[in-house]
């Protein structure tokens, strides 16, 4: 029995002897922290009993205070505490926790404690961010008036859970008196719009979809009455105890809800919509609890506007068209204009799947959009919470299934060219990438709208994957509904319409305008190669180079084509075109020289990547001696980069075969020769570069060095410039991140190096994305996440240029190696014989560690 079970403990003065023991009194306010994340832990653990609560470290905790792991998901508690009992603990103390326990991506239960007063706006506020994410089924929320009313029943000792220096057992813990709290703050009621969960709203539209939302607290169970206008028609009622156990509804009629809630932060959500015929003036929504208090909010319904009439039309039609796909067992396609997605929720029934995509003229959300659609009509895989990391995943968890050819539908969708190639090969040999036929679900609505500035490429990618889901059976309809914009009326055609359109004409073979088409398509490639968008340049280069002979190349453009397959496509091909602008003459044109200079210095990169270094360093101080004079003349635009390319390659290579100390020598060399701001990017690449050739040596000075790369590249890519090295940097820094960390013996978060892959991976830097690939097999692998580590490895391996690349080779061999090193690692220690250093991990990127399996982190 507890020595304080009786409320007259309480009244006993600041010290007290129980059972011949001295015991100091406090309340909950004034216990450390650490106390009070103690006392948490034991609330937490006598609302579940059966999870084994651990509390964390009191530094570093990863925002989170105590923890359980059943079944391999976790489950999180927070403490914090509060000078007094009225203060409610603000959102930037919440979030972190809240914020963490979503990206961790592993958390399902979340319980948040105070001492003080967590405000019902908040409670909204963490409903909604957890209902993004959809992993985290219950957030509980427990105040200080919970707290103390547990206080007051609770029996038996408090467990300490091993933390050294506390001893609740020594102090009588008073509950205080929690007062202060406004009758206002007690109750809030709120109207979302079912896509808007920012905004409340008062003026609702009449045929739009909407939530109320009751947020309440209550002190004890008590009776809660809801009335709701007639202007508001209910579909479904949902009640839920947010501090405990759900309660149960009852006396649910027509416009008035009846039910019993539980002590607490309780939750009811009313959905359904606005009925503009059933108004008359101004509406209330009424709450009463146990008849006392009294809570309202007024809401409006807006009258029908005019379009409204065309808009009924259009979904009398889209109705049609969805009963006629039930009964048969069909599915259907339907045309329609001015439709949004509120309109048409309303058809849904609550059996049938509900998916929404939108187009507009931007073609990187537009490739997001064509992965989602391809990865559900093909995969039956759909993710779409509204949030970027979410659209991320969308792209990452299709990419896991056939990562080659989604990424040329990524290109395919930033210049169409080929991508509708790409797609029938995908539909045809989808099976190669899936054991199990998937498919879209059955009773499905898949809702598509279009901007009136969507690309004609996108249409016609959308038309070939619509003619095959009409091939299936589910009873699915799909539905493009074109916008109403007056706004993109008057806009210039969309640029790659034109692109197209030119295409058009070279297909056609219309001999007389062939020249000026392939001036024009020139003219965009370049645009396009100036902006770093490497993978539009590189498509258009394609068409030119196949409709141009290769002696009337322009040695400028064979540059640019070389340049644009380095990063996009194959390094091999690149080589061909540089060789070709590395031996053409210069013509006595000093212009013309240091471009081909430039193409000498770029065959210099290539082979570092084709390991052929052993002369590497003495050929490029030749060039430098050699041609000293034109390299470092400092006329005109890109005048020094074959000089800064040179001062690159040699300095990498030297960071390659160890050479640190001669390495160090020339990086120093680099930077201080860059003085004009013409050259801050190759300032940046230094500082880059020299930090991956540190990776091994000094991870601190490579961190700041990176630090200090992306602090030059940020300011240039505001500008618009260096997208590509901008987006390296990101990768490399997180990299570095997740390195850290996981030397320090935690267990870091991938999904910082995920996002930054993403991004490569959006953009279509091909390149690129082998040297990612290999970053994330090895962080997944020092993760013991085995199989994505294979799946990353399987992209490279699976590269165009993967059988022509030393380099790549070399590091796949080597963490293949180190794969089946933990995967035999794993199966010791599952049958009793592995080593103790193997219990945890494993994997090290320290080269020089022993009785470990090292990985090499110069991943580059």
């Amino acid at each position: 029995m507890s020595c304080f079970s009786s409320s007259d403990n309480y009244k006993l003065s600041n010290t007290n002897t129980i059972f011949g023991e001295k015991k100091s009194m406090a309340n909950i306010n004034e216990l450390t922290p650490r106390e009070f994340e103690v006392l948490a832990a034991n609330y937490a653990r006598s609302i579940f009993p059966d999870y084994n609560w651990k509390i964390t470290k009191a530094v570093g905790d990863y925002n989170r205070d105590f923890e359980a792991v059943v079944d391999d998901l976790s489950k999180w508690g927070e403490a914090k505490q509060t000078e007094e009992d009225s203060t409610a603990v603000s959102k930037g103390r919440w979030d972190p926790t809240l914020l963490s326990a979503i990206l961790k991506n592993d958390v399902d239960e979340l319980i948040l404690v105070t001492s003080g007063w967590i405000s019902l706006q908040y409670v909204v506020r963490a409903r909604h961010l957890v209902g993004i994410k959809n992993m985290i089924s219950k957030i509980i929320f427990v105040n200080g008036y919970l707290v103390n009313e547990w206080l007051k029943t609770h029996e038996g000792d408090f467990y300490n859970f091993g933390v050294k220096d506390v001893d609740l057992n020594s102090k009588i813990i008073k509950p205080a008196k929690f007062s202060g709290i406004s009758k206002s703050d007690y109750c809030i009621i709120q109207v979302f719009d079912m896509y808007n969960i920012l905004e409340p709203k008062n003026e609702l539209s009449y045929h739009v979809p909407y939530n109320i939302l009751i947020t309440f607290f209550l002190k004890s169970d008590s009776n809660v009455r809801i009335s709701v206008p007639n202007c508001f028609n209910i579909n479904s009622v949902s009640y839920e105890n947010l501090s405990d156990k759900s309660g149960t509804s009852k006396d649910i009629t027509a416009k008035t809800i009846e039910i019993i809630a539980k002590q607490g932060y309780n939750q009811i959500t009313i959905s359904g919509n606005g009925d503009h015929s059933q108004y008359s003036g101004n509406s209330e929504i009424k709450v009463k609890i146990n008849e006392i208090s009294t809570y309202t909010c007024s809401i409006t319904i807006k009258e029908s506007p005019v379009i409204d009439k065309k808009l009924i039309e259009e979904i009398v039609k889209i109705e049609k068209e969805h009963n006629d796909s039930l009964h048969p067992n069909v599915n259907s396609v339907v045309n329609v204009t001015g439709i949004s997605r509120n309109d048409i929720t309303l058809i849904s029934e609550k059996d049938q799947r509900f998916f929404y995509f939108h187009f507009n003229d931007s073609y990187c959300e537009n490739a997001v959009e064509l992965c989602k659609i391809l990865a559900l009509l093909i995969f039956g895989i759909y993710n779409d919470q509204g949030e970027q990391e979410t659209i991320e995943e969308a792209i990452n968890s299709t990419l896991n299934y056939c990562p080659t050819y989604l990424s040329k539908i990524l290109i395919g969708a930033a210049d169409p060219i080929y991508a509708v190639d790409t797609i029938k090969d995908l539909s045809i040999n989808s099976k190669k990438y899936t054991i199990d036929k998937y498919s879209v679900p059955d009773r499905s609505i898949i809702f598509v709208e279009i901007s009136n500035s969507t690309s004609f490429d996108i249409l016609k990618l959308l038309e070939h994957q619509l003619a095959s889901f009409k091939m299936q059976y589910n009873s699915s309809i799909v539905i493009l509904s074109r916008k109403i914009d007056d706004k993109t009326a008057d806009k210039p055609e969309n640029e790659n319409t034109n692109v197209l359109e030119l295409i058009d004409k070279l297909q056609n073979n219309n001999v007389d305008e062939k020249d000026d088409v392939l001036a024009q398509l020139q003219k965009k490639a370049n645009e396009y190669y100036n902006k770093s968008d490497f993978f539009r340049a590189k498509c258009l280069y394609d068409i030119i180079f196949q409709n141009i002979d290769l002696k009337d190349q322009n040695l400028y453009e064979v540059f640019k084509y070389a340049d644009s397959l380095n990063h996009c496509d194959s390094l091999m091909q690149s080589k061909k075109f540089f060789t070709i602008a590395a031996q053409a003459s210069d013509n006595d044109d000093p212009k013309r020289e240091k471009k081909i200079l430039e193409a000498q210095t770029e065959l210099f990169n290539l082979r570092f990547w084709s390991l052929d270094v052993d002369t590497l360093v003495d050929d490029i101080d030749k060039m430098l001696e050699k041609h000293s004079k034109i390299l470092l003349s400092n006329n005109g635009e890109r005048a020094l980069y074959a000089y800064y390319n040179c001062l690159n390659r040699k300095m990498v290579t030297q960071y390659l075969i160890g050479d640190y100390e001669n390495a160090e020598k020339t990086f120093d060399k680099y930077i201080k020769s860059i003085n004009s701001d013409n050259y801050m990017n190759y300032k940046a690449f230094a500082y880059m570069d020299s930090a991956r050739g540190l990776y091994a040596k000094d991870l601190k000075k490579a961190e700041c060095r990176l630090k200090q790369s992306h602090e030059l590249l940020e300011k240039i890519h505001e500008k618009g410039n260096e997208n590509r090295r901008y987006l390296d940097c990101n990768v490399e820094l997180a990299y570095v991140d997740f390195i850290t960390e996981y030397e320090k013996g935690n267990e870091p978060d991938i999904q910082n190096l995920e996002s930054a892959v993403t991004q490569v991976r959006i953009n279509g830097y091909t390149s690129m994305l082998i040297k990612c690939n290999l970053k994330l097999s090895a962080c997944y692998l020092a993760l013991g996440n085995t199989e994505v580590s294979s799946k990353c490895l399987n992209y490279v391996k699976g590269s165009c240029d993967f059988n022509d690349n030393p380099r790549v080779e070399m590091l796949y061999n080597n963490l293949f190696c180190a794969l089946l090193s933990v995967i035999n690692s794993s199966n010791a220690k599952k049958h009793g014989i592995a080593k103790d250093y193997r219990a945890k991990h494993i994997i090290t990127f320290d080269t020089a560690a022993k009785k470990k399996i090292n990985i090499e982190p110069r991943l580059w």
